[in-house]
């Protein structure tokens, strides 16, 4: 692989006088280097030093970059604290990249996707734009090892964010938690004390839905469940809303049939 100089680029010096360039470079795969600038400038160049500034990306294949300026040689230097030295930078794998810059669920449909395409030129959407990324950080786009990084990537990622059930989130609304008070008070007369019965049925109803597992057979308790689902809801809103308990109560008595 060699580099060759495509364009050089040129500004204004401070005086005036002169110029500060910079090179371009590219090589066989079209990536671009550029060089440090150089002051062309017998005046200037007694008067200033090219400082450089690294950035790096924490976006899967987005690379790095330097910003350039001018400093007087008489500029003291920098003594104090160092970002560095506060935040250490963890040099992240491309699956941790990913994790970083990417949710569940977009990772989820990225491995659907990988997983019906034959070859690599065939992903779309978010799947499309993590080969993407793999091309840059790799020089590769072979599907087997995308489809690795994202299946790494979604296992790390449900890792750090572990789902709760339908039956667990519907215990909090029920029963509450810290910030949020019991909606028990506001159902009593709907539905008794049935809760951890309708409960059960509603997240084995939703798990019937979600996965098509052809095993359940719904019946009145499935009914009752997902009536139950309803006036959660209804509670939620109306709570956030700012309506007391009382209020929501007669809300739910006007609204919903029995």
């Amino acid at each position: 692989m060699s580099w060759e100089e495509v364009r050089t680029k040129c500004v204004a010096c401070p005086c005036g006088q002169g110029k500060i360039e910079q090179r371009e470079y590219m090589d066989d795969w079209n990536q671009i280097e550029y060089s440090t600038p150089t002051i062309v400038c017998p005046i200037c160049s007694k008067k200033y030093k090219v400082c450089t500034e690294h950035h790096a990306s924490y976006k899967p294949g987005h690379g790095s970059w330097n910003n350039y300026y001018l400093i007087p040689f008489d500029y003291p230097e920098y003594s104090g604290t160092q970002e560095a030295t506060v935040y250490p930078r963890k040099t992240l794998s491309f699956a941790e990249m990913l994790v970083e810059n990417y949710t569940l669920g977009e990772l989820k449909l990225a491995q659907e996707v990988a997983e019906h395409c034959r070859s690599s030129a065939s992903l779309t959407g978010v799947a499309a734009s993590i080969r993407t990324a793999y091309k840059k950080a790799f020089r590769s786009i072979k599907i087997q090892s995308i489809r690795k990084q994202i299946a790494k990537a979604k296992s790390f990622k449900k890792g750090l964010n572990p789902s709760m059930s339908l039956s667990e989130k519907m215990r909090k609304v029920i029963d509450g938690y810290d910030g949020w008070s019991p909606v028990k008070p506001i159902l009593k007369d709907w539905f008794g004390n049935d809760y951890e019965l309708l409960m059960k049925a509603a997240n084995d109803w939703r798990n019937e839905l979600a996965h098509e597992k052809r095993s359940y057979e719904p019946d009145l308790n499935t009914v009752k469940a997902v009536r139950l689902v309803e006036h959660l809801n209804y509670c939620i809103v109306l709570r956030k809303a700012g309506y007391n308990d009382d209020e929501i109560s007669a809300i739910l008595e006007c609204t919903l049939a029995r």
